[in-house]
């Protein structure tokens, strides 16, 4: 109800404004895997059998329901958020936590990340990139290829199970990549005070060139590059870039440190002058 109730707000909003109106689309019952309860206490409650040792999230509608919880909550939670991926069920909390400073150790580094390594400092220092999913390709390749083999109108058990496969191959690489990108930034934070990184456009780095027409053949086009940069550096490695320097951007503000995006387009400071 909050979804829809946003959807024609915004609707409405554009309406007066002269907008284009985008009238709010139908939404399938598969087509959210996440319900967002903005306030503790509003459809939901965190412990709600706080005198059990067992933990319990209180869902409205639903009941009590157990959760394994992995690590302890820190601070007040603001947020409860239950996600479906699969058949695993998470409840993701958003935590009013203080920051708590690191030592100074007196370092400034400069990094740069990328494909082929997915770190470099300014010191000379590479971080190799662990490249979890071409580890898992041929498993994965297989499961599609499986998946691939029924037909668009059957959708038996064997095929939901074929869904589950490619599902959770997916979800074991998500994992390993975002797992590495947490234990990179920490170890990161933790060597320096000042951490210098170049500003990336994910966006433009994604978007495929242009194309470009041959004016000697009729309907012709010429070679833009697009296979060349797909296979340098294809799409879902830049946007790990993106994910990566975000995560580092929450560990710096919490650890005390200060991180600097840089232009790429700033042009260098003039040496100083050897004669004044």
């Amino acid at each position: 109800m909050r979804r829809l109730d946003k959807a024609m707000q915004g609707f409405f909003r554009r309406v007066k404004a002269g907008q284009k109106t985008g009238y709010p689309r139908f939404r399938g019952v598969a087509w959210f895997d996440t319900v967002e309860f903005p306030k503790d206490g509003d459809g939901c409650r965190w412990d709600s059998t706080p005198h059990d040792p067992v933990r319990r999230v209180r869902l409205q509608g639903t009941g009590h329901v157990r959760v394994h919880q992995h690590r302890s909550v820190k601070g007040r939670v603001k947020t409860v958020r239950v996600k479906r991926e699969g058949r695993r069920w998470y409840v993701i909390l958003a935590c009013d936590v203080p920051a708590e400073p690191l030592p100074a150790t007196g370092a400034v580094t400069g990094i740069d990340v990328g494909v082929t390594h997915f770190l470099t400092t300014s010191e000379g220092v590479h971080m190799a990139n662990p490249r979890h999913g071409r580890r898992n390709t041929d498993a994965l390749a297989d499961a599609q290829r499986a998946l691939k083999a029924f037909p668009r109108n059957q959708r038996s058990a064997k095929y939901r199970r074929a869904v589950e496969k490619v599902a959770t191959l997916h979800r074991k690489v998500r994992g390993q990549r975002t797992d590495h990108a947490h234990k990179t930034a920490l170890a990161t934070v933790r060597a320096y005070d000042v951490i210098a990184h170049e500003r990336l456009s994910i966006a433009n780095m994604v978007r495929a060139p242009k194309p470009k027409p041959d004016a000697a053949t009729p309907g012709g086009f010429l070679p833009n590059g697009a296979a060349r940069q797909g296979r340098a550096e294809p799409k879902h490695s830049r946007r790990r870039l993106g994910v990566f320097l975000g995560i580092l951007a929450h560990k710096a503000e919490s650890a005390g440190r200060l991180l600097i995006p840089v232009d790429p387009a700033t042009p260098p400071a003039p040496a100083p002058n050897a004669g004044t």
